[in-house]
């Protein structure tokens, strides 16, 4: 099992890369084009339509990935094409009545609501995405819980650059505006979701006579407590913004985005990845192979996990100002300060899909709902206190104290349903060595932003796994065999 999470994990690392470099394209134009407050405003919006999503995806998505094995776990293809027709067809209709109904609210919102007077013609143009992308997640969920790889990860790819192709025409040729930006998305997204649609029906064609209501009923008592868990996870994430907005004005908001989204971005090179391979891998391993090798794969997930995200930590802390300086221009570059608090929260909460496994195989999301409402309770208070004599910094720390209080919390209760160990001796041993990492490669100093930049991540990157390699013994005991039986291979 491990073996399969690893290979599902490098592809869609891959995947993920190449769309991180589509995002390094159009970062830095984008920063350059839009003011800091302009940046800003795109932001709230932006976190305003997920919230949009969040209800129109009604927490489906998830619960594809959840029922898919139970119902072909029979090799029948009828029971199969129940739940894919019910899902489908239910979603849609689900996704199209949120729409609405999103178009009607935005409509009808008071203007002090809103901030910006451009705003709710921003949201209105922008409701056909929360539609789209609605359709998207759901055909993607079954793209998961069939572990096609190799087509997910070529549709997330050329779907971004499809959608970048898009942007760049459009705020270049035909309006440099917010406008012209959230149209672009819409347009870029159209052919890309074409495919996937005719993909769906050539492999499984959905029918009116599969329809269940009882399976979709089914679908939705599970996947609804999610979009709660889905809402309170944004609100988590994304109500500082508001608050940095109500004390401070559009252009902190701007700085904090502009280094929030750059480490969020490259979060997402491990995060992304983990969370689309791990829950179909373990839901189908304790089916089918039972609690004990779940648990066993769990507990090497997570470690696999730590052993990439303690170098992306310290790394982003080493390079965040450089990075920001070269990718989104020297007006960005007060919002460094935010790194090292936003980076660490952010792959804490990375790990909550195997920190939290207990819980989803359980089917108690539920009770991730509550946990993650006590938590953006206590982000939002701890916002009210820490913005105002720390500024963005502020939000940043007690960003990343909300997701460990998350993370200890969820380990806790999912551990009471189904407990595995944590290496904790392997999590020091990478700590260790990504204070090293740090020490060393800081000492690397050269004139240039982007030379300095590049040999520090170089330097960085081959001092933390030589070491890595040396104090580990399981991981070195492990890449030796590997090696081995890749050598014996080639000389056969």
């Amino acid at each position: 099992m491990l073996g399969k999470f690893l290979r599902q994990f490098s592809h869609y690392s891959i995947g993920q890369f190449l769309v991180l470099i589509s995002t390094f394209i159009s970062f830095p134009i984008l920063t350059r084009i839009f003011s800091v407050a302009d940046y800003g405003v795109m932001n709230l919006i932006s976190n305003a339509l997920l919230i949009f999503l969040a209800f129109s995806k009604g927490g489906l998505q998830n619960s594809i990935v959840r029922f898919y094995d139970e119902f072909s776990r029979h090799k029948q293809k009828q029971e199969k094409l129940t739940l894919i027709t019910s899902l489908l067809y239910g979603g849609l209709t689900f996704a199209l009545g949120v729409t609405l109904l999103c178009m009607l609210a935005v409509t009808f919102l008071p203007e002090s609501w809103l901030g910006d007077s451009g705003a709710r013609y921003l949201l209105l143009i922008s409701c056909g995405l929360i539609f789209l992308r609605a359709v998207e997640s759901l055909l993607l969920g079954f793209l998961r819980a069939e572990q096609q790889t190799v087509f997910l990860n070529g549709y997330r790819v050329v779907s971004k650059y499809l959608s970048l192709g898009a942007v760049l025409l459009f705020v270049f040729y035909v309006s440099r505006s917010l406008t012209g930006f959230y149209c672009a998305q819409m347009v870029g997204m159209l052919p890309a979701l074409a495919v996937l649609v005719i993909w769906r029906y050539k492999k499984n064609a959905p029918h009116h006579r599969y329809w269940s209501g009882e399976v979709f009923r089914r679908a939705l008592v599970y996947g609804f407590p999610l979009i709660g868990f889905e809402l309170v996870s944004m609100l988590l994430a994304y109500a500082d913004r508001y608050l940095i907005q109500y004390y401070q004005g559009a252009e902190a908001v701007g700085l904090y985005s502009a280094a929030y989204n750059m480490v969020d971005y490259v979060k997402d090179l491990i995060v992304v990845p983990l969370s689309t391979a791990v829950m179909p891998i373990y839901m189908k391993a304790w089916f089918k192979k039972g609690p004990e090798r779940t648990k066993e794969f769990l507990r090497h997930a997570l470690r696999s996990y730590t052993l990439l995200a303690v170098p992306l930590i310290f790394g982003c802390t080493l390079i965040g100002k450089d990075f920001i300086h070269v990718l989104a221009s020297e007006k960005f570059i007060d919002g460094h300060i935010i790194i090292p608090w936003v980076m660490t929260g952010l792959m804490i909460n990375g790990a909550l899909p195997i920190l939290a496994a207990g819980l989803y195989i359980r089917d108690k999301t539920n009770i991730l709902v509550g946990l993650l409402a006590l938590t953006s309770l206590i982000n939002i208070a701890a916002n009210f206190i820490l913005i105002p004599k720390f500024g963005i910094q502020g939000a940043a720390m007690a960003k990343m104290f909300s997701y460990l209080l998350l993370a200890v919390m969820a380990t806790y209760l999912a551990n009471r349903n189904v407990k595995f160990p944590i290496a904790w001796n392997a999590l020091a041993k990478y700590v260790l060595a990504g204070v090293v990492m740090y020490v060393v490669a800081a000492a690397v100093r050269v004139q240039s932003p982007v030379v300095e930049l590049i040999a520090e991540t170089g330097v960085g990157a081959a001092i933390y796994f030589a070491l890595v390699f040396v104090i580990d013994g399981g991981l070195r005991n492990k890449t030796l065999s590997v090696a081995r039986e890749q050598l014996e291979e080639l000389t056969r």
